[in-house]
């Protein structure tokens, strides 16, 4: 009833397409919408770590993830012959990192920072002890790397949080104030440019508002920085419907080539 199975079968057959590359970072979406037999369901992730890595980063990206965990492992094991205290901090290193690994091999919520990374840093301060014994690394380079690595990876974090955040302020104003809402995805987008989510919200909103030529512009721009996303092709199949008849057609058999079994797509089919 989970429909687990189906999902681990799209996984493995994406590394069995391109056991190399895989389907690049965050594909497995788009690849189960292709593969998929049941057309109610959809995920964005394989519902096992494991699965995913092979899936989305090939081989390659599954040896560095077995690579992550035999370090840890080794690490901890090496750890904890110091002393009392480094093996109980292996000991619940351990215990944390093993129910970690266990439901992240059958479910999805690895993505979720509040859970995973606690789980990081208990094996990374279960393997710390170690660092007072180490002969190769010189008191103080760690710490300089460590603190840049803090920095980049906070920094990193503001630009996609200011993004959502002005999503989340148009979806909220709109209605009162158009050209405000729009003001704030454009600088969703150049906050975060990698992301199509402003972009959807702007076409989704200027539907909503009767712009056409704004949700058009909005929704084109999407298919070009992300061809597989579907919902795109759709909208624009839809206000096209009544001008152009024959776009309309066009855009929803893109659509139809990357989630072939959506019930709104064959529905629309259908009328068209």
């Amino acid at each position: 009833g989970t429909h687990r199975g189906e999902i681990w079968s799209v996984a493995l057959g994406d590394a069995g397409r391109d056991p190399v590359l895989g389907d690049g970072a965050g594909g497995f979406q788009y690849s189960y919408l292709l593969h998929r037999t049941d057309g109610q369901q959809t995920v964005h992730d394989a519902h096992s770590v494991e699965l995913e890595t092979l899936s989305e980063l090939g081989v390659p990206g599954l040896l560095m993830w077995l690579a992550f965990l035999v370090g840890a492992g080794v690490g901890i094991q090496r750890a904890r012959r110091l002393g009392p205290s480094a093996a109980v901090l292996a000991a619940i290193a351990v215990t944390a990192g093993s129910y970690w690994l266990v439901h992240t091999s059958i479910d999805w919520f690895w993505p979720y920072p509040a859970v995973t990374a606690p789980v990081i840093a208990l094996l990374g301060a279960a393997c710390a002890p170690t660092l007072r014994t180490a002969t190769l690394v010189k008191p103080g380079r760690w710490r300089v790397g460590l603190g840049v690595g803090a920095v980049v990876l906070a920094l990193s974090a503001i630009p996609p949080f200011f993004s959502k955040s002005y999503v989340n302020q148009a979806f909220g104003e709109w209605r009162t104030d158009f050209p405000r809402a729009m003001s704030d995805l454009d600088q969703a987008h150049s906050l975060w440019p990698m992301s199509v989510d402003p972009l959807m919200a702007k076409g989704a909103i200027a539907r909503a508002a009767g712009n056409r030529a704004v949700a058009i512009g909005a929704f084109s721009q999407v298919t070009r920085q992300r061809p597989r996303e579907w919902a795109a092709h759709y909208y624009l199949a839809l206000l096209y419907r009544k001008s152009s008849p024959q776009r309309a057609r066009q855009e929803l058999a893109a659509a139809l080539a990357d989630d072939p079994r959506e019930p709104i797509l064959l529905a629309l089919r259908k009328q068209l």
